[in-house]
């Protein structure tokens, strides 16, 4: 129990030595206590009638021979207590009356147990409680709890069989599995990243991670990829067929690429750059200035266009151009594969406010080109469905002088397409081509100025779902 307050007197030794209390509470529980009383004789007193009237009422008397008696009894009235030295035989006491938390209400069964006591500072339930509390519970909670617990749990909660039941689900996990989540530092968005429906995953799928023994070390070395399913699945050739090259050799594959120029004699092929660091390949423009791919471009595709619309195609390309202004760059899918004699600038702008127009009569991809408007700075998503073309879509990715950016088209089965530059998105188009096209990876520079233009590939990378 809570002491509320207390006298003391450390020198009761004389007879008539006297030590008084005025009770703060009604029903106040006392208490009174010494060191020793084996050669006195004291008296517990009450006072009776008006307040400090001096008519005192002897409650109990110890008579020598007690050692370090107590007495407790409840006061009721707040009548002034004292400790009376009636007998002393040469003993030496340390007094104490002390007022401890009150007693307001109790009830009990018809069976005589005690089912809740109310005091100064504690309700105490040893029954069940049906109906809500809505203060803070200090002590010990022994029964079940079927209701909600709205504040700060504190304490261990154990429920049926040793259970801990939420939301109608007895957790089953051990101190020990709940104990992993201590030091998780993941956001609810990670986290929630490993639930089926988010994720994309089969329970099977997660099973994979039953038997894996890394360390935390080990796995914390995927903390930075970026790169997403389809990327990691070029590992499973039975899903996937999957081209690469930085062009590391002497020259370019001519059994991989196809090359285009355009007629004009300015026009020069792809070639390997000698001495390239860590491999490229550059594409000259001619510099006749008609914005004519067929005329004045350069650039290369896959020598096949094995790359089928309403399968999931992905093709990426690091690529650069020495003089951003008065130039276009088209990186993405077409229809036809690129040549001499049938070279063309997939889509360009028409150089009428934002139009497009298109050779290909399918394509989709990034198109830069200074031939824009409002959007001549900027990366743009394009595309060609059946001859029509799409609205440019302003990314809002600026190119910069002799500065590669990486560019990525993501054509997916609902023919919708996602293209990126430098990792971020630039939008959507939705049914951006035709269904069942056959199409091929390309990269095509073109100058808009009587200044020829050199373009320069650093690799390309392409992904295709097989049938």
């Amino acid at each position: 129990m809570a002491t509320f307050a207390s006298v003391n007197d450390a020198s009761f030794n004389d007879v008539n030595d006297t030590l008084i209390y005025l009770p703060v509470h009604k029903g106040a529980l006392m208490t009174l206590s010494c060191t020793d009383a084996a050669t006195q004789v004291i008296r517990l007193q009450t006072e009776q009638g008006a307040p400090f009237s001096d008519v005192w009422l002897t409650l109990h008397t110890w008579n020598k021979g007690v050692a370090a008696p107590t007495f407790t009894y409840t006061n009721k009235d707040n009548a002034r207590v004292r400790a009376y030295l009636h007998v002393d035989d040469g003993g030496s006491n340390s007094m104490t009356i002390a007022e401890e938390e009150h007693q307001v209400y109790r009830e009990q069964s018809s069976d005589g147990d005690e089912l809740w006591e109310k005091t100064s500072n504690t309700q105490n339930w040893s029954g069940s409680v049906v109906g809500g509390i809505t203060g803070d519970v200090t002590g010990n909670v022994t029964g079940d709890v079927t209701g909600d617990l709205t504040g700060t749990a504190t304490g261990p909660y154990v429920g049926t069989a040793g259970q801990i039941t939420y939301a109608g689900t007895v957790v089953t996990a051990t101190g020990a599995e709940l104990n992993i989540l201590d030091t998780v530092t993941a956001t609810a968005a990670e986290i929630n990243k490993l639930a089926g429906t988010a994720a994309g995953l089969t329970a099977a799928e997660l099973s994979i991670l039953d038997g894996v023994t890394s360390t935390a070390a080990e796995l914390n070395i995927l903390d930075t990829v970026t790169a997403d399913a389809l990327e990691l699945n070029k590992l499973d050739q039975s899903i996937y067929t999957y081209i690469y090259d930085d062009f590391l050799t002497a020259t370019y594959d001519v059994a991989l690429w196809s090359d285009g120029e355009g007629s004009d004699g300015g026009a020069a092929g792809p070639a390997i750059a000698a001495n390239g660091l860590d491999g490229n390949i550059t594409c000259v423009t001619a510099a006749v200035g008609n914005s004519s791919g067929a005329v004045d471009g350069s650039g290369f595709s896959h020598q096949e266009t094995h790359w089928i619309s309403a399968k999931r195609c992905v093709m990426e390309a690091r690529v650069k151009i020495n003089t951003v202004a008065n130039s276009a760059i088209f990186v993405g899918f077409t229809d036809l594969a690129l040549q001499d004699g049938a070279m063309e600038m997939p889509i360009q702008a028409s150089g009428t406010n934002e139009v497009i127009i298109a050779d290909a009569d399918n394509a989709v991809g990034m198109l830069y080109d200074t031939e824009f408007d409002s959007f001549s700075a900027t990366a743009n998503a394009v595309g060609v469905n059946a001859t029509n073309v799409e609205t440019a879509i302003q990314g809002g990715v600026s190119l910069v002088d002799d500065t590669y950016i990486t560019v990525r088209v993501d054509l997916l089965a609902d023919l919708s397409v996602i293209v990126s530059v430098n990792g971020t998105a630039l939008t959507t188009i939705t049914t951006a081509i035709a269904t069942g096209i056959a199409l091929t990876p390309c990269v095509v520079f073109l100058p808009n100025t009587t200044a020829a233009r050199t373009g320069t590939v650093d690799y390309i990378m392409a992904v295709a779902e097989r049938s």
